[in-house]
């Protein structure tokens, strides 16, 4: 949708003389009056989303909202009747539906471009969301998974997917109970499997659960309670494919929650006085009632078993062909090449990152990579990375690779310096060179073989 002239005059004067109400000028307005309308200080001890600084990028605008001291170039918008701040574009740290810093202060950011058909309403809890992870950032920032064991993950492994795939579904069936007798009996299955399979995968995997359960899960559980949507919206309908285990966390974090509100009424400001894993809470009041037996049938366990191997292998298949996709796009590619300083993860978007190969990570929405030559980032944007180290990501990056771009890209050389600035793709680097290989540009930095 395009702006209206008097809006884009009115940017380009500092916004001092906007003529249009806020209700006219961007669907963020729409966005925060439903945030407000939902916004409670009972969804969490503590936790008080109408104090926190709120971000939003409406696809061509950014805005600020309760921002104690925005930076430039924001603007202030004095059609509002609360304090606006406003700039053109996208703020650089306006990427994701995430918490970040802007002026040095934790905000709460959202995208919300209108094409992409979300309602206001829909936005606004979004934004509670967000907007408790400042909460979490600011009083308990150990309530996290550790990234790293992300790409690291046993997601090959056939057998502790069956048993994640009936642990999901007893945790589902605990959710769907009438009778209390048969949510406890089904949320103690949940735990008895999930103790099962810790037992086969890694401790960091474990350990990468449970924190981001407390993380993401915690926050789609405050999400979902301010915006009075039903628990049945959390499961997929097909089930979560098997790399998908940081998509699976907010529904499985959520659901400990929403079993713990029916069998622990204290249990939020327990976790307030002591971090534990969620799971770890929803035992404790499991095992304090003594819960009736339930299980599986042994047709449900084959089933799940026969599905985890098969899954596993279209797994794998999926790897080597979204590898082959990417390597045989058409247009040109621009590859950059570390040299003695590998590149090193400043951001990425973790729900749109894939394995596949060895040591090899595709980035299908967001990267940035620097190092002491420089930095680049990819937006929305496909970028293939290639590992320094043992890690995939987080030993260094050798070998950056961005695809599919349609004319040759023009690169910019002086005294050493190269600038890349393409559509979704920015780069500068001091110490570095440049080759062109058919319809390859490499971009080599120092010391680069």
């Amino acid at each position: 949708m395009q702006r209206s002239a008097a809006l884009c005059a009115s940017v380009a004067l500092g916004l001092s003389a906007a003529a249009l109400g806020p209700q006219d000028a961007s669907i963020a307005f729409e966005i925060v009056a439903e945030f407000d309308r939902i916004a409670s200080d009972s969804l969490w001890p503590g936790f008080q989303p109408g104090a926190v600084p709120l971000a939003i990028y409406d696809g061509e605008l950014t805005w600020l909202f309760r921002h104690p001291s925005p930076p430039e170039p924001f603007r202030s918008y004095e059609a509002a009747e609360e304090d606006v701040w406003v700039m053109e574009g996208q703020h650089e740290a306006v990427r994701a539906n995430s918490h970040t810093e802007i002026g040095r202060v934790e905000t709460a950011a959202l995208l919300a471009d209108p094409s992409d058909g979300h309602s206001p309403a829909a936005l606004g809890a979004v934004l509670i969301h967000e907007s408790f992870h400042v909460y979490q950032a600011d009083h308990h920032p150990d309530w996290h998974g550790n990234e790293v064991e992300l790409f690291l993950y046993p997601f090959e492994a056939a057998d502790p997917l069956a048993l994640r795939r009936l642990e999901t579904e007893a945790l589902r069936r605990s959710l769907a109970a009438a009778a209390s007798d048969e949510q406890l009996c089904w949320a103690a299955l949940a735990i008895e499997l999930r103790v099962e399979r810790f037992g086969l995968i890694p401790e960091g995997a474990a350990s990468y659960e449970r924190g981001t359960e407390l993380n993401e899960g915690l926050a789609n559980y405050v999400e979902l309670v301010a915006a009075g949507q039903s628990w049945s919206s959390l499961f997929p309908a097909g089930g979560f494919a098997a790399d998908e285990i940081r998509d699976r966390a907010y529904t499985s974090g959520t659901s400990f929650a929403l079993n713990l509100d029916r069998l622990y009424s204290g249990w939020r400001l327990s976790l307030e006085d002591e971090t534990r894993p969620l799971d770890e809470l929803l035992r404790q009041a499991v095992n304090e009632r003594s819960p009736a037996s339930c299980e599986f049938s042994g047709a449900e366990r084959r089933e799940a078993a026969e599905r985890a191997a098969a899954d596993v292998a279209l797994l794998e298949r999926a790897r080597r062909e979204s590898r082959s996709r990417f390597l045989s796009q058409p247009g040109w590619k621009i590859v950059v090449v570390a040299g003695d300083e590998p590149l090193w993860p400043q951001a990425f978007d973790p729900l749109n990152v894939q394995r596949v190969g060895e040591g090899e990570v595709l980035h299908t929405r967001w990267l940035k990579l620097g190092n002491s030559l420089g930095a680049l980032e990819v937006l929305d944007r496909t970028a293939l990375t290639e590992a320094a180290g043992d890690h995939p990501l987080f030993n260094g990056v050798r070998e950056i690779a961005v695809g599919g771009i349609a004319g040759e890209p023009a690169i910019e050389e002086a005294d050493g310096t190269v600038i890349v600035d393409l559509d979704g793709f920015q780069a500068e680097f001091q110490g570095a060179s440049v080759e062109r290989l058919d319809r390859t540009i490499v971009v080599r930095l120092g010391g680069g073989v």
